[in-house]
């Protein structure tokens, strides 16, 4: 079956004639580079538009920054899963047995599951190990949200409000590098002054 417009732009993987940066699903497929956030609104503008301008303009997730920092291709959550599996089965292979023919949404098959209840202290053993090798949870990714980290300068809101934004302002709260990396892209793009902005999803 062939993939519409639309399908392709929920994706991600439909481009702009016009610039050719990706476009998004926004009721049509849309690109939100050529209709920059600020060219079409007055004195009402979009928070979603803005952060959808700053994740294409410069190819960044601001719900899991960090898995752009490291260039990683999938979530954050993902990453670290797949990291601790491989850890597990390559320091214990007993445990790579155990998930083979898993039973569906249990993650390992019958043998595992009863050795999993009779060897409770093997599995909080590994856990442990994990938590403490130089190859283990350390290698792990963080998950840096830019949405709650803006959450705490939009208090107290709500779905289909408005609200007056500084993006200078919001800077001020940020206390890690990666809020205030995220901060100058918004003040790059919008400048240092207050907007209305409406807040929906």
């Amino acid at each position: 079956m062939n993939e519409t417009d639309a399908d392709l732009a929920r994706k991600g993987k439909l481009l702009c004639p016009s610039c050719n940066n990706k476009m998004i699903m926004y009721y049509k497929p849309y690109c939100i580079i050529c209709n920059h956030p600020l060219d079409h609104h007055k004195e009402l503008y979009n928070l979603q538009e803005m952060q959808y301008f700053i994740e294409i303009k410069y190819n960044i997730r601001l719900r899991d920054y960090a898995s752009t920092k490291f260039n990683i291709d999938s979530s954050s959550t993902h990453y670290n899963t797949n990291h601790r599996r491989n850890w597990e089965n390559n320091h214990f292979p007993i445990i790579a047995s155990f998930r083979l023919n898993p039973i569906p949404s249990s993650g390992f098959n019958e043998e595992g599951i009863a050795f999993y209840y009779t060897n409770k202290p093997f599995f909080e053993n590994v856990h442990k190990q994990y938590r403490n090798a130089p190859d283990g949870e350390c290698k792990e990714i963080p998950y840096w949200d830019f949405w709650h980290f803006l959450c705490d300068y939009l208090n107290p809101f709500s779905n289909d409000c408005v609200k007056l934004i500084n993006w200078t302002d919001v800077k001020e709260l940020a206390k890690t590098d990666w809020q205030h990396e995220i901060c100058d892209l918004f003040i790059t793009e919008f400048g240092d002054q207050h907007y209305y902005v409406e807040i929906s999803w």
